[in-house]
């Protein structure tokens, strides 16, 4: 019988748990997996300041590390706890997320195809995965696999980007989320430092940030890595891009505090949402545009450059260049003789 490998989780010195990290997505360099605690992990939970809990999902980042099973510390960008709720059970796992591409393939030499840089996984144990401890690993988390191939020959993520309907519960997008809410963290902690700081952070992970972008925590997205914002584009405070598929801002433009702009959508036909699909349409915003605060940009509008739309509006159709809209659904405003 193989023993399977355990990679320890570390706060402060001393092991908390452990994990065989038996998922992951080496594009992203994240790996994750069941969290099985050891004995200090409760007194750690403990020292989690209440400001890092957000409801029966918990994130536990802080002063983490992750460990080989070796025992020598591996190098990423940061290690996060997600405890879930369901019903009487616990669940919880851990991931691993910014493990460079060599000390990756080395790791986990068996998700690394011959190229380096394709994404596989070990389901062996996805659904009888037996191990000691309290929690109940929950399956239906990991019902889709990562990277699995449709009849058409796409993954999920692809059909996702591409605006075709897609399953959200694939485990390479659920990695994709877990690292981009530990992104979120670190970003919307840095409400204090210089914009200059932050826009090093932005570029992080959003696919295009121009000289001069501002984006004031907090800020929400799903992936960030469908977002571009051009040169001195402006983001106020509390504004959240579902980014299922690609989000562009163009130069100067400035949107005021509690926007939303929503690329997700859902089928019209009951079948098909029962079924859990979704898809998503782009959304295109030009330059020198003015959004005011709290309003709503829906899936697959387009905004034209020098566009104004009214605070509280909400967007469900294209704005043409040097408009202004206003109200819910917006409207044009009639041009002044």
């Amino acid at each position: 019988m193989r023993v399977k490998a355990m990679y320890g989780i570390v706060a402060h010195g001393e092991v908390i748990g452990h994990s065989e990290l038996e998922n992951g997505d080496p594009p992203m360099g994240v790996a994750f997996g069941r969290f099985f605690p050891a004995a200090g992990f409760d007194a750690f939970v403990r020292t989690v300041p209440p400001d890092e809990a957000e409801g029966d999902e918990v994130l536990i980042w802080n002063a983490l590390s992750a460990t080989s099973p070796e025992g020598v510390v591996i190098d990423c960008a940061g290690v996060a706890v997600f405890r879930y709720a369901l019903g009487d059970e616990v669940d919880l796992e851990v991931t691993v997320l910014g493990i460079s591409s060599p000390p990756y393939g080395k790791l986990f030499p068996n998700r690394v195809d011959a190229s380096g840089d394709r994404a596989t996984q070990d389901r062996s144990n996805w659904t009888s995965l037996a191990a000691p401890g309290p929690s109940a690993y929950s399956p239906h988390r990991r019902s889709t696999e990562t990277g699995m191939t449709t009849e058409a020959g796409r993954t999920p993520k692809q059909k996702m980007i591409a605006g075709e309907l897609y399953h959200p519960d694939d485990a390479e997008l659920g990695a994709d989320l877990r690292a981009c809410q530990i992104w979120l963290a670190r970003y919307n902690a840095m409400l204090g430092r210089p914009a200059d700081e932050r826009r090093v952070l932005l570029r992080e992970i959003f696919a295009g940030v121009g000289d001069g972008a501002v984006v004031r925590p907090p800020f929400h997205c799903d992936y960030g890595f469908n977002i571009s914002i051009g040169a001195n584009v402006f983001l106020n405070f509390n504004c959240v891009i579902l980014d299922c598929t690609t989000v562009t801002i163009g130069d100067r433009t400035q949107i005021g505090p509690g926007v939303q702009i929503l690329t997700a959508d859902h089928p019209r036909e009951a079948e098909a949402r029962e079924a859990g699909l979704e898809f998503a349409r782009p959304i295109a915003i030009g330059r020198n545009v003015w959004i005011g605060g709290g309003a709503l940009i829906l899936p697959g509008v387009t905004v034209g450059d020098h566009a104004i739309i009214g605070a509280g509006a909400v967007v469900t159709r294209d704005v043409a260049p040097g408009a202004t809209v206003v109200g819910n659904p917006a409207r044009p405003v009639p041009a002044k003789a």
